[in-house]
């Protein structure tokens, strides 16, 4: 989110939208080493091999926004690998499409338009399992 790119700007203005916070979150990516690529499967295992260890170190994370199909393919990976560190806990899961420009390079400016609103859709679930989250402590 501090990046100095588009995608990091429409990130800030989605999660403020929403009224998400950076304290809030934390960032993660299916493949957390930079490659500028898709990552491979092998990469992509490796990736859900430390979002397991991470998971383990946030007991108190409530909610999960997988943003583009790289995230949504991490996540079925580690269900499917580790199915107990999401099945002992109560996580909201929201999907929705990458933040980038890319996300939105359709043809049909309807399918555009329901894309850019997903996304904001998806935030405000967040957001909202967020203050329900903190209204309960």
């Amino acid at each position: 989110m501090e990046n100095d790119d588009p995608t990091a700007e429409l990130q800030v203005q989605l999660f403020e939208g929403a009224g998400i916070a950076p304290r809030d979150v934390t960032p993660w990516n299916a493949y957390p080493w930079y490659i500028n690529r898709s990552p491979k499967a092998a990469e992509l295992q490796a990736g859900v091999e430390v979002l397991k260890q991470l998971l383990g170190l946030m007991p108190n994370v409530k909610v999960v926004l997988l943003q583009g199909s790289e995230a949504q393919r991490g996540w079925d990976r580690l269900l499917q690998t580790h199915p107990g560190v999401v099945r002992e806990r109560s996580l909201e899961v929201v999907s929705t499409y990458h933040p980038g420009r890319q996300a939105l390079f359709v043809r049909d400016p309807d399918e555009r338009a329901r894309r850019a609103q997903h996304r904001v859709d998806s935030c405000q679930t967040v957001g909202d399992v967020l203050r329900g989250v903190a209204g309960q402590m």
